[in-house]
C-alpha cells in the first residue's frame, strides 16, 4: 500500500510540474522607428527616436511609455500566441501575436525577439498597425539597439 501511495505521489508531482507554464514578462527599450505604408515599396530605413520608449508585456497588458514615465500607449491584451522559429535545434526567433481591442477594432500587435543579430545577443521589435476608418494604412515598427 505504501508503494502505491508513493507511486501516486510521484506521478501527481510529475504531472503537476509539467503543467505549469512560465509567466511571460517581456520588457525592452526601443530607440529606432520606421513606418511601412501599405501599397508602397518595402524599402525602409530605421530612424533614431528622440525619446526612447520602454515596452513591457505581462500577458494581460501592453504598456509603452517614455523613460520619464509618460504613457505612449497602455492597453489590455485579450489573448496572445507565442511561436518559436528554429533552425535545427537553435532558436532563431520568438514571435508573440497580441490580440487587442482599440476603439471599435480588433488589432494584432506583433512582438519579435530575434536571435540572429550579428552585433547583439538578440534584438526586439514591436510592429503596431495604424488603422484609419477601419483599414490598416501603415505599420509602425519600433526596434531595440
Amino acid at each position: 500500500m505504501k508503494k502505491i501511495i508513493l507511486l501516486l505521489l510521484l506521478l501527481f508531482t510529475g504531472f503537476y510540474s509539467f503543467s505549469q507554464n512560465d509567466k511571460i514578462n517581456i520588457k525592452f527599450v526601443v530607440n529606432l522607428k520606421t513606418e511601412l505604408w501599405i501599397g508602397k515599396e518595402w524599402d525602409y530605413n530605421y530612424e533614431k527616436l528622440n525619446k526612447p520608449l520602454i515596452v513591457s508585456f505581462d500577458e494581460k497588458k501592453l504598456n509603452i511609455s517614455y523613460e520619464n514615465g509618460d504613457k505612449f500607449w497602455d492597453i489590455n491584451v485579450i489573448s496572445y500566441t507565442k511561436k518559436i522559429k528554429k533552425d535545427y535545434d537553435k532558436i532563431e526567433k520568438e514571435l508573440y501575436t497580441l490580440k487587442i481591442i482599440d476603439g471599435n477594432y480588433i488589432i494584432y500587435v506583433l512582438i519579435e525577439k530575434d536571435y540572429t543579430s550579428v552585433l547583439y545577443e538578440y534584438t526586439y521589435e514591436i510592429k503596431i498597425p495604424f488603422i484609419y476608418n477601419g483599414e490598416i494604412m501603415n505599420y509602425n515598427y519600433y526596434r531595440s539597439n
